[in-house]
């Protein structure tokens, strides 16, 4: 991560004098996670799957500066003054996240899936680097633990296939991740579908994203330690007014995506194995197997594996 930010405030006047203050902030860190997972087959058409994913440790540095540049007429030159803060070190760490989800496979006609997925946002915390205590991010700390809660998210999903056509739909749920909502919906719904033709020279999908959620937040407040009753006055203020914004968000969005596919003419190679299945044979140039010439084929169709890439021979 590397990330500055930089503003600028001038001031100029028709007798020449110019007045410039620049603020920079810089931002650079590096994070580390870890995530493992695992896929079980109950049966052909039964795939179990579950991982988890650590929390994410992120180390940031903070550098601030200040430049203030004056310049006057007479004598017209220029008074320079800077300021840098040394850097800030401190670190973020992020939730632990755990999912689990199905797949069932329907033969030829398509598939039907789902996963949930755990992480408590409530967790997340900031520390500094050298063990020491820092009063603004304790509270900060706290603002979280409080503000924020665990929650459970929710997807599913299906493909249905005819020939060479594809139905699909899909449903996910986010749920809001602010404590003390319990009153009010804040969970983000995606509705999903789509629609795609699969050929052995083409292929088109059109897809549609339906979100909708509803939100309210309070754009300020006003306190006054001003009472009529009780006296005397509390020691702590009193809100007098924080006014609710409630909304309704709602967004469809549409992709269309497509590709033309070609099959790649045989050419014999310097050298290449000999095949190990019928009519399909491993290389890891980039060159048709001369297996197709020896079967008097003249196409064949190439398909990428870990190793290189696997053709498949077919006869004019």
């Amino acid at each position: 991560m590397n990330r500055t930010r930089t503003s600028t405030f001038s001031e100029s006047t028709n007798g020449g004098e110019d007045f410039n203050f620049v603020e920079t902030l810089k931002t650079t860190g590096t994070g580390i996670n870890a995530r493992l997972g695992l896929i079980y087959r109950v049966v052909d058409a039964v795939r179990l799957g579950a991982s988890v994913q650590t929390p994410t440790y992120i180390h940031l540095t903070d550098t601030y500066g200040t430049t203030l540049t004056s310049q006057y007429s007479p004598p017209n030159q220029p008074n320079v003054f800077s300021t840098s803060i040394p850097g800030y070190d401190y670190s973020i760490t992020t939730p632990f996240r755990a999912n689990g989800g199905v797949t069932v496979l329907l033969s030829k006609y398509g598939f039907l899936t789902g996963d949930v997925e755990y992480l408590n946002y409530g967790a997340s915390h900031f520390n500094t680097t050298d063990g020491s205590t820092d009063p603004y991010l304790d509270n900060s700390n706290a603002v979280i633990a409080s503000g924020y809660r665990s929650v459970v998210n929710l997807r599913v999903g299906a493909e249905g296939r005819l020939d060479i056509f594809r139905v699909r739909a899909g449903y996910a749920r986010y749920a809001s991740p602010y404590a003390g909502t319990a009153s009010y919906n804040r969970d983000q719904n995606y509705f999903t579908g789509g629609l795609g033709i699969r050929s052995k020279s083409f292929f088109v999908d059109v897809a549609g994203v339906y979100l909708a959620y509803k939100d309210r937040y309070s754009p300020y407040t006003l306190v006054s330690n001003e009472v009529v009753q009780p006296t005397p006055a509390p020691a702590t203020p009193v809100v007098r007014a924080a006014p609710v914004i409630a909304s309704d968000y709602s967004r469809f969005t549409v992709s269309v995506t497509g590709a033309l596919l070609s099959s790649l003419s045989c050419r014999r190679p310097l050298k290449e194995p000999r095949p190990k299945q019928a009519g399909a044979l491993l290389v890891v140039g980039g060159y048709c197997p001369s297996a197709c010439l020896a079967t008097r084929t003249r196409s064949c169709k190439p398909a990428v594996v870990p190793l290189g890439r696997l053709y498949t021979c077919s006869r004019p």
